[in-house]
């Protein structure tokens, strides 16, 4: 039997295996994003094999957080790539020049090397609570259009 919520159902058979998330990236200035691309995010073209990582042309972007981990509005010109309401939480499609020159608007990529990882599960803390965070913003957009 199928359902909307299989996804939800433990120990349930499939060949269906997603790629590991990529870990957020951190601006000089403290300002950190999600920027994903494999074959489920919205990107281009939609594969998962790191061998071909330099083709990708366009990314999906999420959660860009200030220094203080509050939510910021990226530049006016990303409301094009929303999903419908600008500010949002992830933008798809995204040209990558445009990452990059939003990452060195704000000092350029520093490395996470230095932070310390979760002790149990070797991650960072805020990728765990920022997927959880993710999940359950989906769950609510989809419940709403159920309902």
């Amino acid at each position: 039997m199928s359902t909307l919520f299989s996804f939800l159902i433990p120990n349930r058979q499939t060949t269906m295996k997603m790629k590991e998330l990529n870990p957020r990236i951190k601006c000089a200035d403290g300002i950190s994003l999600s920027v994903q691309a494999n074959k489920y995010a919205y990107c281009s073209p939609r594969i998962d094999e790191v061998s071909k990582w330099n083709h990708y042309t366009l990314v999906e972007v999420g959660f860009i957080t200030d220094a203080d981990d509050k939510p910021l509005t990226p530049p006016d010109d990303w409301s094009q790539y929303s999903d419908g309401s600008f500010p949002s939480d992830v933008y798809g499609y995204i040209p990558t020049e445009m990452v990059e020159a939003f990452i060195a608007a704000h000092g350029g990529e520093i490395s996470l090397e230095n932070v310390k990882a979760h002790p149990r599960r070797g991650r960072k803390p805020e990728f765990k609570q920022e997927r959880s965070r993710r999940w359950m913003q989906r769950l609510v957009r989809l419940l709403g259009f159920i309902c």
